[in-house]
């Protein structure tokens, strides 16, 4: 979510400057003006980065009640011949909500759009106010454990969800310009795409289902580059991409007539998509087109608030509003993901700065939705049809992927 309009909004400013008071002897004035900047910034930024909420519920996951699986890093060439032969429409698959952000590239990342991200910029290349902004930041944004490749395609993810940024100073350097990030750099596009490769040569049994956007902050320099990248990934992953159907017929019908036993068997294992619906990716073979996937995004400030518009989207009545019936040319994913609000994301912050112990991360509040997100895909199992094929999430660990593949048995 991009919060250009937002930050327009100046009294909001003013507010969450006049919101920075420290009671107990600890006077804001005491600290140098550019770090209350960076609380107000800090804060603000972090609303365009959070899938979480603010409230505890201290929920852990009882391993007694889910299946373990045992090879994750093959877990698709040992299901039951039964799933890998029915339509990909079956198919639960764990994903991974900003697949790369499991690391920041601060000094890779270029001039962002928006003066109030260049501001946030200019503050953590600072080394006083890096300190205070380093922390909370990194807390807020990162996402996952581990690199895509090998770690989170060995734990057992198969979907990934990529936003691509352009840094033209690396190309004065002699250096990789195209980077997968969340607003920063996160790792080197091309690194991660033969690490993909890499994987996908020694798993023969496995399909990979990749999302890919641009960066929102980076994407006037990086939409014109598309092209390139386009190009990057088909150089890289070609030999296993997913051709596009020619045929409208076949097009519409695809994930109802097409099985993994079809995939592996065509040595095609990458479904790849350009999630950018005004570029047309008839140019770039291999390349399905962002209707590929259907997605839905709840932002709820809390669990509840997520999992009631999950819910909602499921099982509502309202066609325009809930998901689709009958989309068989489509695989449904949804971001099992929550918002906190702007109240609790200062408090964060200020959290942060003053070492208090109920500081939180993105890391904490993915926890709040473990068993809200299993229930609810159990329900969407014991439907007459499964309708969510891809559970995105932060911060998967081994217990969380395990429960979700164990649902294709």
């Amino acid at each position: 979510m991009c919060l250009v309009t937002f930050f327009k909004n100046r009294s909001f400013c003013l507010q969450m400057t006049s919101m920075l008071h420290i009671p107990d002897k600890r006077p804001i004035m005491s600290l140098p003006s550019a770090v209350a900047v960076v609380f107000a910034v800090t804060a603000m930024f972090s609303l365009s980065h959070i899938s979480a909420s603010a409230a505890t519920m201290e929920q852990t996951l009882p391993s007694s009640s889910y299946t373990t699986i045992i090879n994750t890093s093959s877990w698709m060439a040992n299901l039951p011949l039964s799933v890998r032969t029915a339509p990909l429409k079956h198919l639960i698959v764990p994903g991974s909500h900003d697949s790369a952000t499991y690391t920041l590239d601060i000094a890779a990342t270029p001039p962002m759009q928006g003066a109030i991200y260049q501001v946030l910029l200019d503050l953590l290349a600072d080394p006083l106010t890096a300190l205070i902004a380093d922390a909370p930041i990194h807390d807020l944004t990162l996402t996952q454990r581990g690199m895509i490749a090998p770690f989170q395609l060995e734990s057992g993810i198969r979907a990934f969800d990529l936003r691509v940024l352009y840094n033209p100073a690396n190309v004065q350097l002699g250096l990789d310009p195209y980077f997968f990030s969340h607003s920063f750099a996160a790792v080197p596009m091309n690194e991660t795409l033969r690490g993909i490769a890499s994987f996908l040569s020694s798993h023969l049994g496995e399909v990979i289902i990749v999302q890919l956007s641009v960066d929102w902050e980076h994407r006037n320099q990086t939409m014109p580059q598309l092209p390139t990248v386009m190009s990057i990934v088909r150089d890289v992953l070609g030999e296993w991409l997913v051709p596009v159907p020619t045929s409208t017929n076949d097009y519409a019908n695809y994930f109802v007539d097409t099985s993994l036993v079809n995939l592996v068997e065509a040595g095609t294992r990458v479904l790849f998509s350009l999630d950018e619906s005004s570029v047309n990716v008839s140019a770039f073979p291999g390349i399905w087109n962002a209707s590929a996937v259907n997605t839905f995004w709840p932002n709820g400030q809390t669990a509840n608030m997520s999992m009631t518009t999950i819910y909602e989207y499921l099982y509502g009545t309202d066609p325009n509003t809930t998901m689709p019936e009958n989309n068989n040319d489509q695989l449904n994913l949804v971001f099992f993901t929550i918002t906190p609000s702007d109240a609790s994301i200062v408090q964060n912050v200020l959290d942060h700065i003053w070492n208090l112990t109920n500081v939180t991360s993105l890391r904490d509040y993915a926890q709040e939705m473990r068993l809200p997100t299993l229930a609810t895909l159990a329900k969407a199992v014991g439907e007459e049809k499964k309708r969510i094929n891809i559970v995105s999430i932060d911060w998967p660990d081994a217990e969380m992927i395990s429960a979700i593949i164990a649902l294709n048995h």
